[in-house]
């Protein structure tokens, strides 16, 4: 190890909008300051996007053509190779992730041979609704698909129709 900062690799969660405008993201980098940050822009999004929440439709093409977390991956492996030959990093590397951005880091973690991984609700890979039937009693469970059947037909409907959660 010569250089003398170690690599930050902060992986916001899912959306198009631009990191800048993720105050999750400046809080990471503000906890780890002798770190140089890395960030990844997903495809399509550039820093000047409005930073509304954006309904998903409104994404960019090339967004939803190549939003997969097998492809942020990717993204982050050709930009830390690159980053391995540079004289300033001393070889420490934390990668640090939340949402779909834990997922990929998690992905990452061995891939990379991270020093520390820090990992904040990960997709797991999983949707919501899979997610939630890992953490119910198994009598629960029954009645969750139709459960989300009907909140899918009806979303301003609070009648749970009897599920007791």
């Amino acid at each position: 190890m010569s250089g003398s900062q170690g690599l930050l690799v902060i992986a916001q969660g899912s959306g198009c909008l631009p990191v800048q405008s993720n105050d999750n993201v400046a809080a990471v980098r503000r906890a780890f300051p002798d770190f140089a940050a890395l960030t990844v822009e997903k495809y399509g999004v550039s820093p000047a996007r409005e930073a509304t929440d954006p309904d998903p439709e409104d994404c960019p093409l090339s967004y939803h053509a190549h939003s997969t977390v097998t492809q942020r991956e990717e993204d982050y492996v050709r930009v830390v190779e690159i980053l391995k030959k540079k004289k300033w990093w001393n070889g420490k590397l934390v990668l640090f992730g939340g949402s779909e951005g834990g997922s990929a880091m998690a992905g990452l973690s061995r891939r990379l041979k991270a020093d520390a991984v820090i990992l904040l609700s990960t997709g797991g890979g999983a949707t919501f609704g899979e997610m939630i039937k890992t953490l119910v009693p198994i009598e629960v469970r029954v009645d969750l698909d139709a459960f989300f059947d009907d909140v899918r037909q009806n979303p301003d409907s609070i009648d749970t129709k009897g599920v007791k959660f």
